[in-house]
C-alpha cells in the first residue's frame, strides 16, 4: 500500500480528528431506523408494495444492522490499516483488541440475557445465547436482536487473524487470499447462482458472517480509502466541490430507498431466499455516505450530523438491546385494549411508539451509565 503524500496527510489528519463524530452520528441513524423497524413491524406487520416511498426506511428499516456492520469494519480497522501503510502509531495488539471487544459487548448483553432467562425460565436458551450461538425467536422478544451480535463476535475473532496473516506476507497472506477466493466462491454459489438446495432462510446461510461478510469487507475498503486515497489530488477535487457532495448525499438515499422499496415489493422471504445480494448494495452505499461525511460536508449534512444524533449514537448498543422489548409489551399491550383490528386506526398507532422512545431513552442513559461506561472506563485505562 502507498505512503500519504504530504497532501493527503495534511488532509486525512483533518478528517481523522473530526470523524469519531461523524460515525457515531452514523451510529445514531443505524439504531433510528432499526427501531423505526420494529415500531412498524409490532404496529402494522410486515411493509408491502403500498408503503410510500419516504415510509420505506422505517418499512425496512432492519438496514440500519447493514450500517452497524459496515462501521464495525470501519472503526476496527483503522489501527490496522495505519500500520499496514506507514506504522504510524502502536502496533495493533492482539490481546488488547480481544479485551477490548470483550468489555464492550459483554456486560451489557449478559446482563440482557440473564434478565431475560429470569423472566422467561428458559435457562438453557440463555446458555447458549451467552456463548453467542444463533437461538433464532427464541426468548422472545428479548432475543429478537441477538443474532447480530453473533455475527459481530465471528468478525471480532476473524479480522484480527486476517491482518495479522496479511501483514506476515508469504505463504499466510497466500492462504488468507485463498480462504478469501474460496468464500467469495461459495458466496456468489449461494446467492447469485442458487446451487442450495434447501431454502437459504437459515442463519448460517444468510445472517452469519458468511452471508453478511461483505458488509464488513466494505467497511474495511472505507478504511483503506480513508487512510491512503483520502488526499490524493483527484478525490480531492471532488470531496471539496459542495455541489458534486450534496448531490451525491441525495442520490445515495433516493437508490437505497429504491432498493429497500423492493425489497417490500417481493417480501422479507424472497429478497432474503432469491436476492440476498440487496444487503451488499446497501452495504455499498452505506460505505459511501461514510466517506461523504467523514471528508466533505454536503449542504444538509447537519441533518446526520448534529448532537442529537450523536447522543443516539452513543446510546445506540443500550437503545439496541431494550427497544424490541419494550416496544412489544407496549404496543401489544395496547392492542389488547383497544382490538387488534382497530389499533392501526387509533392514536394509540402514534403515541405508543412515542411512549416507547422515552421509556428506550430512558431505560438507556440508566444501562450506559451504570453498566457500559465503568467498562468502557476500564477498556480506556488498559489500553493505556
Amino acid at each position: 500500500m502507498p505512503v500519504l503524500t504530504e497532501h493527503a496527510t495534511a488532509y486525512s489528519s483533518r478528517a481523522r480528528s473530526a470523524y469519531l463524530h461523524e460515525v457515531e452520528c452514523l451510529r445514531g441513524l443505524a439504531i433510528t431506523l432499526v427501531f423505526a423497524y420494529h415500531v412498524w413491524g409490532i404496529s402494522f406487520g410486515e411493509g408491502d408494495a403500498s408503503t410510500p416511498f419516504p415510509l420505506v426506511f422505517f418499512a425496512a428499516g432492519q438496514t440500519g444492522v447493514t450500517l452497524f456492520f459496515v462501521l464495525s469494519g470501519f472503526l476496527l480497522s483503522l489501527p490496522w490499516v495505519r500500520w499496514a501503510g506507514n506504522k504510524t502509531g502502536a502496533k495493533p495488539n492482539i490481546n488488547a483488541y480481544y479485551r477490548a471487544r470483550l468489555l464492550r459487548i459483554l456486560p451489557l448483553y449478559l446482563s440482557w440475557v440473564l434478565l431475560a432467562a429470569v423472566l422467561t425460565g428458559e435457562w438453557a436458551t440463555a446458555g447458549k445465547a451467552a456463548t453467542f450461538q444463533f437461538i433464532g425467536f427464541d426468548m422472545f422478544p428479548y432475543g429478537v436482536v441477538w443474532w447480530t451480535l453473533t455475527t459481530e463476535m465471528q468478525f471480532y475473532l476473524f479480522l484480527p487473524l486476517a491482518w495479522l496473516a496479511w501483514l506476515a506476507g508469504g505463504w499466510y497472506r497466500l492462504l488468507l487470499s485463498m480462504g478469501l477466493l474460496l468464500w467469495l466462491a461459495a458466496y456468489i454459489a449461494v446467492f447469485v447462482f442458487g446451487v442450495v438446495d434447501q431454502p437459504v432462510w437459515s442463519y448460517w446461510l444468510t445472517k452469519s458472517l458468511f452471508g453478511r461478510l461483505p458488509a464488513f469487507v466494505i467497511g474495511i475498503l472505507c478504511a483503506v480509502f480513508f487512510v491512503f486515497a483520502a488526499g490524493r489530488a483527484l478525490p480531492s477535487r471532488i470531496l471539496d466541490n459542495r455541489l458534486v457532495t450534496t448531490l451525491s448525499f441525495f442520490a445515495i438515499f433516493v437508490v437505497l430507498g429504491l432498493i429497500l422499496q423492493h425489497t417490500l415489493k417481493e417480501g422479507d422471504w424472497i429478497t432474503e431466499s432469491k436476492w440476498h445480494l440487496h444487503h451488499t448494495y446497501e452495504a455499498i452505499l452505506w460505505g459511501s455516505l461514510l466517506l461523504l461525511l467523514l471528508l466533505s460536508k454536503p449542504w444538509l449534512h447537519q441533518f446526520l450530523v448534529n448532537p442529537v444524533m450523536a447522543l443516539v449514537g452513543k446510546l445506540s448498543y443500550s437503545i439496541y438491546l431494550s427497544h424490541v422489548a419494550i416496544l412489544y409489551f407496549l404496543i401489544d399491550g395496547g392492542k389488547e385494549i383497544v382490538g387488534r383490528d382497530l389499533y392501526a386506526e387509533t392514536l394509540a398507532a402514534y403515541y405508543l411508539p412515542l411512549v416507547g422512545v422515552v421509556l428506550t431513552l430512558g431505560l438507556s442513559m440508566l444501562t450506559y451509565r451504570y453498566i457500559e461506561r465503568p467498562f468502557l472506563t476500564l477498556k480506556k485505562t488498559l489500553a493505556r
